[in-house]
């Protein structure tokens, strides 16, 4: 891989449990919708039928038209190819209003990484899958008030055009044990739509009887959907397994103004544990946009090549307080916390005359995932409620487990997360005013967020260094 380059991956994973005798096919097969074929003969129209057809063309016309309106998840499947331009409004709505509620709910006793759109993409799916209650607080917590559209947003994100210079590409893969009894109308309605919004592969398998060879199998999948970055990744299944659900990003960026090597130096961080020494990297006299202060926080992003992607780091205003910064972000409204992305779009570019940021890796496991996620709204789906009977009858999300790697250098940065659900069951730039230095050396946020559909792919919180 080229040094300098700006790699992002993320790889979600869902599993589901379900108590299955071993046996079946233990060749893991692509999944084939059994469509019947009709083919009833028609009778010839009489000239009589014909002028009465096409007397009520324009009648049926307009009733088609009008139901396309009041059903658009109709003519779904009729989504334009050219989404340049797209606002992506409920895609972006729900990034925002998910990475409020898990910034809230993270303790901040340690450093922290994780991905909203790897989370929230892996909880849309099941959510695609889930009836009653599960579903009200699933999307009560994704920020969904309309799936529909959610979907076609997510699929038009998938389809954008990207510039070479930095590009974010996804992939979802299903297996389903070929032994789990499947919904009556699976095939129509969840495997239809995750194929067509979510652009998921479905395939069959056998946990029962070959799950080491599955498990080859989706870490073979993931490397080649993360260009060899996670070429050792081993999936969780067992022989208990039901259906694997996974979801992999990949993102590849350089720094717009990258620095300079020869200019990184060993200099403090003063993290909450005391001083460290870190390899800073330093830029002098560039523009960026920045806010100074926003309700006592101090801003800078810093943009990838493909200028919608961009690292947004967040410090206390004021330095002696430079140790309550995520608490700080956590205290916001939710108003004020989208009016802080809001600010730092809208900003102005100012002359930094030093700009200062450490070298740093991380790879994090999101603490007590499941308690934080019950936390903020989702509970029904841990328990046994058969709402995600679009799947299956009787399954339940038993566990989800987070982990996040990232790296950041002078070029750029490297990251991979991997997200494991499980189930089971019972059965403009303008002249700067002033000249000012963000030297990031105190405990900041960060975020890693594509300004053009307000999706936050990465975040993070670091203490100490």
């Amino acid at each position: 891989m080229k040094k300098g380059c700006l790699i992002i991956l993320l790889s979600t994973v869902a599993f589901f449990l379900f108590g299955c005798a071993p046996g079946g096919n233990t060749q893991t097969q692509q999944l084939a919708l059994e469509e019947g074929q009709e083919t009833d003969a028609k009778e010839e129209p009489s000239q009589e039928a014909q002028q009465q057809e096409e007397e009520s063309s324009q009648e049926e016309q307009q009733e088609e038209e009008t139901t396309e309106a009041e059903h658009p998840e109709d003519t779904a499947g009729e989504e334009e190819k050219n989404v340049e331009g797209r606002n992506f409004a409920a895609l972006g709505a729900s990034s925002g209003h998910f990475n409020y509620k898990l910034i809230g709910a993270v303790a901040g006793d340690q450093n922290i990484f994780y991905s909203p759109y790897s989370l929230a993409g892996a909880l849309a799916l099941a959510d695609a899958g889930a009836t009653g209650t599960s579903k009200r607080e699933l999307e009560n917590v994704l920020g969904i008030t309309d799936l529909a559209a959610f979907e076609k947003d997510y699929k038009a994100y998938l389809e954008r055009e990207q510039s070479e210079g930095a590009r974010l590409t996804t992939a979802n893969g299903i297996w389903i044990n070929n032994g789990l009894q499947l919904a009556d109308n699976f095939d129509t309605e969840y495997k239809a739509e995750a194929e067509e919004y979510f652009k998921a592969g479905i395939k069959t398998a056998d946990f029962a009887g070959s799950s080491a060879e599955i498990k080859k199998e989706i870490t073979e999948w993931v490397r080649e959907n993360t260009e060899d970055f996670i070429s050792d990744y081993e999936a969780s299944c067992s022989k208990s397994t039901v259906m694997a659900l996974i979801n992999a990003v990949y993102f590849y960026g350089e720094w717009l103004d990258s620095f300079s090597p020869d200019d990184t130096e060993e200099e403090d961080f003063n993290g909450i544990k005391g001083k460290s020494r870190v390899s800073m990297m330093n830029m002098s006299r560039n523009s960026y946009r920045h806010i100074a202060n926003y309700k006592g926080i101090t801003a800078v992003a810093l943009p990838y090549k493909d200028d919608n992607i961009e690292m947004e780091v967040l410090m206390t205003s004021d330095e002696e307080q430079a140790n309550d910064i995520l608490k700080l972000v956590q205290s916001l409204p939710e108003e004020e916390f989208a009016g802080l992305f809001e600010e730092l779009d809208n900003a102005d570019n100012s002359m930094i005359t030093r700009l200062a940021m450490p070298k740093f890796g991380m790879d994090e496991t999101f603490p007590s995932l499941d308690e934080t996620l019950k936390k903020i709204g989702i509970e029904s789906a841990y328990e046994n409620r058969d709402e995600f009977s679009r799947i299956a009858h009787e399954i339940y999300i038993s566990q989800i487990n987070h982990r996040a790697k990232l790296e950041v250098d002078e070029e750029g940065s490297r990251a991979a997360a991997i997200t494991e659900i499980s189930f089971e069951t019972t059965s403009v730039s303008m002249e700067p005013e002033e000249e000012v230095n963000f030297i990031v050396n105190r405990p900041f946020v960060f975020f890693i967020r594509d300004r053009s559909a307000n999706n936050v792919l990465f975040a993070g919180f670091i203490r100490d260094l």
